[in-house]
């Protein structure tokens, strides 16, 4: 993702997401070392955690800002908007320490595009070397083959999964504000040098903007009837729109659920000074958000 490490906000975000999903209970502290069991397993052991289980299916590609400019841009460039589907089921432990295990198994996607072999944008890997599963744990990231064999390792999370635990750190829980909770929050943002206003365009969102010293700056868009985060925007030192995230909720059986997500990070193009897009839209099923006692 192209956007700048902010400290405050990074902190203000997840105790945001906390503050959603508190209830009644106590972390215990219990560090659960199990090396074979899922990371809902061992959120069930360690209790006070939270478990997370979804579907996703993520196509990323690129195009110009602007749909005009797509005859400027090199031959390259062009290839480059052919979308690259991934679908994953995802299963997540997150601890109040933030400490986060999961294990994401890739799927094959009923509406993946056809490309030829050993083409752009077609299958480049041997498929005894493909990645099947990346299994997260708080010691290290392991890859598997489809036949469970694990192919390397590393200490870095995946680019999928810090991708996914933005989603989660924006989302929110079971656990409703009260109207005075909210406003606590809202100033909490003020008092952590937000500028705060009523969406001029509806009533039911608010806008939540802070200022950095170079010039850049974030917004954020919480709709307060669903009490979510719905979008949030990052600006560069000169204005424009360097990043944008939203989120897409629906309402099922009363219970509000996490369907869709699009982020979309700008820059300009080295080769032809075009506007640039790149763009992951997500679509999510069979989510579930439950908080281990």
């Amino acid at each position: 993702m192209i956007c700048k490490a902010r400290p405050r906000l990074n902190k203000l975000l997840p105790a945001l997401f906390l503050l959603f999903t508190a209830a009644c209970g106590s972390d215990t502290g219990v560090d659960v070392q199990c090396f074979n069991c899922t990371p809902c397993d061992k959120a069930a052991a360690a209790g006070g955690a939270f478990c997370l289980t979804y579907r996703m299916a993520t196509a990323s590609y690129l195009a110009p800002a602007d749909p005009g400019q797509t005859s400027m841009l090199t031959a390259s460039e062009r290839q480059l908007m052919a979308p690259r589907v991934k679908s994953a089921e995802v299963e997540q432990m997150i601890k109040k320490d933030g400490e986060v295990e999961a294990l994401i198994n890739f799927i094959p996607y009923d509406g993946l595009p056809e490309y030829p072999e050993n083409r752009l944008a077609g299958q480049q890997v041997e498929a005894s070397h493909r990645v099947s599963s990346v299994e997260v744990r708080n010691y290290g990231v392991f890859y598997n083959d489809e036949n469970g064999e694990r192919i390397t390792a590393d200490n870095e999370q995946p680019d999928d999964l810090v991708f996914y635990q933005q989603l989660v750190e924006e989302m929110g829980g079971e656990y409703r504000l009260t109207d005075q909770e909210l406003n606590t929050m809202i100033k909490g943002f003020e008092l952590a040098g937000f500028e705060s206003r009523p969406s001029p365009n509806d009533s039911r969102y608010h806008e939540l903007l802070h200022r950095f010293s170079d010039g850049s700056a974030t917004k954020i868009l919480l709709d307060k009837q669903l009490q979510r985060l719905v979008s949030r925007q990052q600006y560069a030192e000169d204005g424009r729109l360097a990043s944008t995230a939203d989120l897409r909720y629906e309402i099922v059986g009363g219970d509000i659920i996490l369907t869709g997500h699009r982020f979309v990070a700008f820059y300009d193009s080295p080769f032809t000074g075009v506007r640039m897009a790149i763009k992951r839209v997500s679509e999510i099923e069979n989510f579930n958000l439950r908080k281990i006692r």
